[in-house]
């Protein structure tokens, strides 16, 4: 299927027929690119400098690798796997386009071209006219629009150019060919743009004299003789004054071809939604003969006046276009000068020179000067005594004050008023059907008109965009506006341009007016004049705060802003949101697309809202503003975040990052300390032993004092493996012998504290008094976890530590642990919710043990099914042999209970303190798995497996001297005692324990003393909380009254909750 290209109005492309989707600008000036060098290799440097206006990112070579492959998609035909592409070849270093002449309009452009050239030299004028008009007809509208960089903007500057001479070159070829007065409205539009160029007003004299009008070709010398004589001091050229001269004697002019015949009006399609104009239009010119007079089209930009007024002059072929902006008097050809004529004496002359029938028509009414407008309004009523029909078009509203009044006492004068409102949706339907040659749907009109607002100039934009979206019912919202966007860059111009694309750059922050006014630098008053004006012109769905009507618009608009253009935009309004003292957040917000070293003045607001992130829960922001710091600013601090981060959601990810900051680190000889967290994702990740020799190659090159500190850091690391953990403690004692005081670390220390309580060697009074303020907070919040000083634990993990630890998974995972046993498991899911910005179907590698305490929220919650699912999701990928399997085996041991299978629970309990056993650890502090177990046992009906456990952990929890695990001890024991034995031992529990934990036993209690039951349930209630715990309490009391306990609610035997 042939692929052909359009660059020379707009960049769009079909294949087969069809139109296809090439993406967004940037991957357009990549086509475009390589499209002007067609059949040749580009090399991928020359792609990189089409796009980035000096040095591309680091990145640019991925980006352009990107878009190729997206516009092979598109444009190449179905091919087997393997098979080399047709139409977008890799080789030499770059791409080529392998595509002909003719399937380019610019390559049928330049043929056409050539070939009128050809018959010019040969003086063949109505073969090169023909030539040169269907080449301009491939160039009606701004080559490359929409496609951002230098290269595109260099290229569109010479083929603007390129079109200029040729579209002089075509109108001489029209005049001699004999078709002068076709061409003069354009030469007219020539010479107006560049009045010090010689060549246009010879052309237009040639014209006009070769139609007949020799007093106007005449009165062109003159103008122009004026004009280079006032600016330049110099009289016109030999060519200008040799016609002069010729027009002067009324000599024939030489090698041109008598005038054809006017030609019957060119059949009109019409203009969907302005029947009722064109027919009153008509009317009025068929019966002029018996007096004409003025018609006023009015109405708003992109209203289509413009299009009216082309419709009309296709339907009335001798229609004379004036150009008001130069002067009734020049406009017409009136003879004398026209700065010594006033109003009336203007109307005068214009009186005498109208008097054959004619239709005149002028598009730039507001543009006339006093004397032209003083004139017009004389005309309104004295053309009724002649068959002229002149159909001026107005703005609405007037752009100033004087404009206004003169439109106003012209409208009251003249002979006819039409005002162009929006189109309805069935005359867009109509419109639709006229363009994209099949029935259009009225949901699809209506969508068109909701973006749109119904006016004209959009509508015929986005129809033409919808081409690309065959037997769609609506608007797309993923629709590439191409179309769209260019028709709103004419629309808007110079002044609400940069303020709607800057709007609509800044869409999803909500700008207020001031906003807008700062990012604009206007004062407010001006901002909200333009929002009201952008309202008005049905672009806004309010003006203040300005909104953006639909998300369409919003597209078409960041569409037409360059790289640059949005950068700054958005840097604007993260600097008006600093000024007034916004959060961090909302200032970073602005500042996520930021790339490159140029912006590091924006690092610390980005930490700042990656530390709000973390303490509202919002994993993907903290990551999202991580990654932008990373992007500008390369230093280790932010690489380390950024990787600490990652760790709670994409252990993998978080790696790659902290690889980098490691080697940043070691390269600039600072603290390598990156090497602790990298160590732990590559021993989660199933490679402890790499993980433990990579902190000892590290902690050999930091030196004895921070090898020692290094290793010794390593804890967390070694505790993931039996072996490892074994081998750290091993090395430390080895070391704690050293007598050399140089050499002291309070984080080894530290670590030798926590593996003799691990072992309940000592009481947890005794290692609070053993372990050193100096030791690492980690430590430290993690032994006041197990002794349950819980304030403790908070304040400690409250602290900034060690290299931004604020972030580091273990304290967020003691933070976490910390809510759960206080019976807050809401504030436990908010601390681990950083681990909840993947959702549990995700792929994405997240650490083990917070899942679990997240899934121990989701428990005591109620939320069962949920907490099943995060189990399952990181059951594939987690170490049966790790320390965090423990407790993922913990908390699904939870979940079975929850379900009503305590046999299983209790096995899966036993399972995860078995593999605790490896490391030596027996503290209930750290999972009192033997209590639970027990609880479960008994549930099941295996007393005798019960007390053995209840037993060993009361031991250990006497030992330990903490009340509240002492507490849980001798509930698990009462469970699992005879009935005579059992309220005694809760009573012991019931007076060590506290909250959830007290209700838990007082609800066994009720069981044990019936007599007490509602005293003590009623009790219980208070301090059971929402969760499954007050359901089973709130079950029994019903129970206790007469009625049922509540479907799905247990109130029988206890459990570990």
């Amino acid at each position: 299927m042939t692929v052909r290209l359009t660059l020379l109005d707009g960049v769009t492309a079909t294949r087969g027929g069809r139109p296809v989707d090439l993406g967004p600008p940037q991957r357009r000036a990549v086509l475009c690119a390589l499209a002007l060098r067609r059949r040749r290799w580009v090399p991928v440097a020359a792609l990189i400098d089409a796009l980035y206006d000096g040095d591309g990112p680091a990145r640019a070579a991925k980006v352009v690798q990107t878009h190729v492959s997206a516009l092979r998609s598109v444009l190449e035909p179905p091919r087997a796997p393997g098979t080399p592409p047709e139409v977008l070849l890799f080789g030499h270093g770059g791409y080529q386009l392998r595509l002909a002449d003719d399937d380019l309009d610019l390559g049928r452009f330049e043929r056409l071209v050539a070939e009128a050239e050809r018959a010019r030299a040969r003086r063949r004028w109505s073969e090169a006219d023909a030539a040169y008009t269907e080449a301009l007809a491939l160039f009606p509208g701004e080559p490359l629009a929409g496609v951002p960089g230098p290269y595109a903007e260099r290229q569109r500057t010479e083929l603007t150019g390129r079109r200029q001479a040729v579209t002089e070159d075509g109108l001489e070829a029209m005049v001699n060919a004999g078709r002068a007065l076709q061409a003069v409205d354009a030469l007219r539009e020539l010479t107006a743009a560049d009045p010090l160029r010689e060549r246009p007003p010879a052309l237009l004299m040639r014209a006009l004299y070769a139609g007949g009008r020799r007093w106007e070709a005449l009165e062109i010398y003159t103008r122009t003789r004026r004009t280079l004589v006032d600016r330049l001091a110099v009289e016109p050229g030999p060519e200008l004054r040799a016609l002069h001269t010729l027009v002067l004697a009324g000599d024939p002019l030489p090698g041109t071809t008598p005038p054809a015949p006017p030609r019957p009006a060119a059949p009109t399609t019409g203009i969907a939604g302005r029947a009722a104009e064109l027919r009153r239009v008509t009317a009025i010119i068929e019966r002029a003969s018996t007096g004409g007079g003025i018609i006023v089209v009015s109405g708003g930009p992109g209203s289509g006046k413009s299009h009216l007024l082309r419709e009309i002059a296709a339907r009335n072929p001798g229609a004379r276009r004036l150009r008001l902006a130069d002067g009734l008097a020049t406009t017409l050809g009136l003879p004398g000068d026209p700065s010594t004529m006033d109003g009336p004496g203007l109307a005068a002359r214009a009186l005498d020179a109208l008097t054959r029938p004619a239709v005149l028509i002028a598009d730039d009414a507001a543009e006339a000067d006093r004397a032209s407008r003083d004139a017009l309004l004389i005309l309104a009523r004295r053309l009724r005594e002649r068959p002229v029909v002149l159909i001026l078009a107005a703005s609405d509203p007037a752009p100033d004050d004087a404009t206004a009044e003169w439109c106003g006492a012209l409208e009251a004068e003249a002979l006819a008023v039409l005002p162009l409102g929006a189109l309805t949706p069935s005359a867009i339907a109509d419109l639709v059907t006229d363009r994209l040659d099949t029935p259009a749907p009225m949901e699809l009109a209506a969508s068109v008109h909701d973006v749109t607002g119904g006016l004209p100039v959009l509508v015929t934009a986005l129809i033409a965009d919808l081409a690309t979206a065959p037997g769609a019912r609506a608007v797309p919202p993923q629709l590439v506006p191409d179309h769209l966007t260019r028709a709103l860059a004419r629309l808007l111009g110079a002044e609400l341009g940069p303020f709607a694309r800057a709007l609509a750059v800044l869409d999803p922050h909500d700008p207020a007016i001031a906003t807008m006014a700062a990012v604009t630098a206007r004062p407010a008053s001006e901002a909200r004049r333009l929002a009201v004006h952008l309202l008005g012109l049905g672009l806004l769905a309010s003006a203040d705060p300005p909104r953006l009507r639909h998300p369409v618009l919003v597209t078409a608009l960041r569409d037409a802003c360059t790289p640059a253009e949005t950068t700054r935009v958005l840097v604007a309004a993260a600097t008006d949101a600093r000024d007034r003292q916004r959060t961090a957040r909302q200032i970073a917000d602005h500042l996520l697309d930021l790339s490159g070293p140029q912006w590091t003045q924006w690092t610390p607001v980005l930490l700042d809202a990656a530390t709000e992130a973390v303490a509202a829960s919002d994993g993907p922001a903290t990551v999202a503003y991580l990654t932008t710091a990373a992007r500008i600013d390369r230093t280790a601090r932010v690489l380390l975040r950024l990787g600490q981060a990652e760790l709670q959601v994409n252990p993998r990810a978080g790696r790659a990052h902290l690889r980098e900051a490691l080697d940043v680190q070691l390269a600039r000889g600072e603290t390598p300390s990156a090497v602790v967290p990298l160590a732990w994702a590559m021993a989660v990740q199933g490679e402890p032993a790499a993980a433990m020799d990579l902190m000892d190659r590290v902690a050999r090159k930091a030196g004895p004092r921070a090898g020692r500190g290094i290793r010794a850091s390593g804890w967390l690391i070694a505790s993931i493996t039996p072996g490892t953990w074994e081998d750290l403690v091993r090395e430390l004692r080895t070391d704690s012998t050293d007598e050399d005081p140089a050499l002291e670390d309070p984080a080894a220390e530290a670590v030798l504290i926590w593996d003799d309580v691990a072992r309940v060697r000592y009481s947890a009074a005794e290692a609070t008094a053993r372990l050193s303020e100096r030791a690492p907070t980690a430590l430290r919040a993690g032994i006041a976890l197990w002794a349950d000083d819980l304030p403790l634990l908070r304040r400690l993990t409250a602290q900034p530590g060690e290299d931004d630890a604020a972030l580091d998974l273990l304290r967020v995972m003691l933070r976490a642990e910390a809510a759960l046993r206080l019976g807050e498991p809401e504030t436990a899911l908010a601390e681990a919710g950083l681990v909840a910005g993947v959702p549990p179907a995700h792929s994405a590698r997240r650490p083990a043990g917070l899942v679990a305490i997240y899934a121990r929220a989701l428990i005591a919650l109620g939320r069962l099914d949920e907490a099943a699912a995060w189990l399952d999701g990181v059951t594939g990928h987690a170490s049966p042999d790790a320390w965090d399997w423990t407790s993922v085996l913990y908390a699904r041991a939870m979940l079975l209970s929850h379900q009503g299978d305590p046999g299983e629970a209790a096995e899966t309990f036993l399972d995860s303190g078995h593999r605790l056993a490896r490391w030596g650890f027996d503290n209930p502090g750290a999972q009192a798995w033997r209590g639970a177990a027990a609880l479960e046992l008994v549930k099941a009906g295996e007393h005798e497996r019960a007390r053995p456990l209840a037993l060993a952990e009361l031991d250990l929890a006497h030992r330990w001297g903490v009340p509240r695990f002492t507490g849980l001890a001798w509930r698990a024991l009462a469970a699992a005692s005879p009935l005579d034995e059992r309220a005694a031992a809760l009573e012991r529990a019931a007076g060590l324990l506290t909250g959830p934990d007290l209700a838990a036993a007082l609800s066994d209690l009720a069981d044990a003393e019936p007599g007490r039951a509602r005293v003590l349930l009623e009790r219980a209630r208070s301090l059971a909380g929402t969760g499954p715990l007050g359901e089973h309490v709130a079950g029994r009391l019903r129970v206790l009254d007469g009625g049922e306990p509540g479907p799905g609610v247990d109130v029988v035997a206890p459990r570990a909750w």
